[in-house]
């Protein structure tokens, strides 16, 4: 367990830096008339697309390791916690310290990271049955995919971008339930038995895995693409345990400790890990520019003079499109 614990919380850390990395070359993809094929190909061609990429392949691993040895409602939660780094990382970049509300997000998320490892139950061996997880997992890819093809020509919103983005969290949720299933192949402790691996059950496993990380993938790019990091990313990081927290009790059979007692306080450990993402990520307050200095008076005349380029001037701002930045 302590061995998943920190592969989890190292992985949550990488896929921060990775997460920074690809949106920042996404929200540089113009998205007026880009459909997913064209963003893919673009960021192909961005090194600093292909250094997360790098990064993030580290980061699967560690996540392979921490989910061979845990359950995948345990390691989606402590996924959680690469919130808290980025938020901390991000402050000692800007040389200030946390403001208040990334203070409560941080101790929410922790808070409820510690609840959940705390009281959840991992699966029993064989426990979940394969028609039903591959149902579930299959329903999620393929939401996600129309959602994905819904966004080929069109220009979305913010709200559009949100979905999006909450759609390739519950992917990589989904993504995790393959991954484990590939890992446990590779866990020493079933060296032994390596004599009777399906491996057609582990290809359709790899299968899901790749199809589901593409859908995903192309999903939250998409979403960065439109919308700043801190408007889509608290969809993207709660959909992922909420997602393995249905997954884990539906299909999974991952339990809890001291009976059914213990749902309420697992559903508690989510609540706030959930209100902690959406609390640390809000936007922050553009801070109020300083007052103009006092000028002289303008002569009628004057004013008259410059008064129809300067009508002019505000009707383009008013019309200029505003663009989309990022405060992380």
């Amino acid at each position: 367990m302590v061995v998943s614990m920190l592969a989890a919380v190292a992985s949550a850390a990488m896929f921060a830096v990775t997460t920074n990395l690809q949106r920042v070359a996404a929200s540089g993809v113009p998205a007026h008339g880009s459909g997913p094929m064209h963003l893919i190909r673009r960021l192909v061609a961005d090194p600093r697309w292909l250094l997360g990429g790098v990064i993030g392949v580290v980061a699967l691993g560690l996540h392979a390791v921490a989910l061979a040895r845990g359950s995948v409602m345990v390691v989606q939660s402590v996924m959680a916690l690469g919130l808290v780094i980025a938020l901390n990382v991000e402050a000692l970049r800007e040389r200030r310290r946390l403001r208040g509300h990334e203070l409560l997000g941080a101790a929410l998320v922790t808070t409820g990271v510690i609840t959940v490892v705390a009281v959840c139950r991992p699966a029993e061996p064989g426990a979940a049955t394969g028609g039903w997880v591959t149902a579930f997992c299959a329903t999620v890819v393929l939401s996600s995919f129309l959602a994905v093809g819904r966004s080929r020509r069109a220009v979305l919103s913010r709200s559009g971008a949100r979905l999006l983005a909450g759609a390739a969290g519950a992917c990589f949720a989904v993504d995790a339930v393959f991954l484990q299933r590939i890992a446990a192949r590779l866990d020493p402790g079933a060296w032994a038995g390596l004599g009777s691996v399906d491996l057609l059950g582990a290809g359709a496993g790899l299968g899901g895995f790749l199809i589901a990380s593409f859908v995903g993938g192309v999903a939250v790019h998409r979403a960065y693409q439109v919308a700043p990091l801190r408007s889509v990313q608290p969809a993207l990081a709660a959909a992922e345990p909420v997602t393995a927290f249905v997954l884990g009790v539906t299909v999974l059979h991952e339990g809890v400790r001291g009976g059914s007692g213990g749902y309420p306080i697992l559903v508690a450990g989510l609540v706030a890990i959930t209100a902690g993402i959406f609390a640390g990520l809000r936007p922050h307050r553009a801070a109020r520019p300083a007052p103009a200095a006092a000028r002289p008076p303008v002569p009628s005349v004057a004013r008259r003079a410059v008064a129809g380029p300067s009508v002019v001037g505000a009707t383009a701002s008013a019309l200029r499109p505003a663009s989309g930045g990022s405060s992380c």
